[in-house]
């Protein structure tokens, strides 16, 4: 059964300052890992343009925003709205999809126009962020409450009871890196609206993402949870 939501991730990534962003007004970063727990290769490239906060804009604003944008620069392709982490304090910030550099110092004009406005860039060194990305999850079920992403199989979610918390989630994350089965993955939290209120996953990318091991690591979640977070 196939899947599609909107709802939001929460994550780690390792960010730091892009070189050849020429734009000294924007505040603009890098993913340069992506996927902190995952040691295989990847080509996905994220990029995050960081708000001053000094006009205050909901999702849904920045959504719509994006919408009309997308209607006259062509280029344009994955744009989501999020938070991260800024040395240790969070900002909204505008998260893009694999484009190239020079399209995104057009785009920041373009958001200009609307009264967004972005931090002043400046050069920072790789740090560790905290993320919450809000977007659209399409998903193929795999097994009974397993499922992959349809636009990158690699991306696989479990589907868990009730919602994780964060300092929950990273006790989990450490117990879970201990296991030589979990140790070469990387994990995220993931909430989907439903029809129901809310659906709660764990996101998994591994180089080992059969349904068997799937399972193996949901009845790991189960126990750690019972054993660790509850108690």
């Amino acid at each position: 059964m196939d899947k599609q939501a909107f709802g939001h991730i929460i994550k780690k990534e390792q960010l730091e300052s892009p070189k050849g962003f020429s734009n000294n007004d924007s505040l603009l970063l890098v993913a340069s890992n992506p996927f902190p727990g995952f040691k295989g290769k990847s080509n996905n490239k994220y990029y995050y343009l960081v708000l001053d906060g000094k006009t205050k804009f909901s999702v849904d604003e920045l959504i719509r925003i994006t919408q009309k944008i997308k209607r006259s620069f062509k280029n344009i392709l994955d744009v989501y709205p999020c938070e991260i982490t800024v040395y240790n304090k969070f900002y909204t910030a505008l998260r893009i999809y694999n484009q190239q550099l020079k399209d995104i110092e057009q785009l920041v004009g373009l958001y200009k126009m609307y009264g967004l406005s972005f931090l002043k860039n400046q050069t920072i060194s790789p740090y560790i962020s905290q993320l919450k990305v809000i977007k659209f999850f399409e998903l193929t079920e795999i097994s009974s409450g397993l499922y992959k992403s349809t636009s990158v199989p690699n991306f696989k979610y479990i589907k868990v009871q009730e919602k994780i918390e964060w300092d929950e989630f990273e006790t989990l994350v450490d117990l879970a890196n201990k296991e030589e089965l979990f140790s070469n993955c990387d994990f995220a939290i993931a909430c989907f609206h439903s029809r129901d209120g809310f659906d709660d996953f764990i996101r998994i990318l591994s180089d080992s993402c059969t349904v068997d091991n799937l399972l193996t690591f949901r009845d790991f979640i189960y126990k750690t949870i019972k054993k660790h977070i509850i108690n």
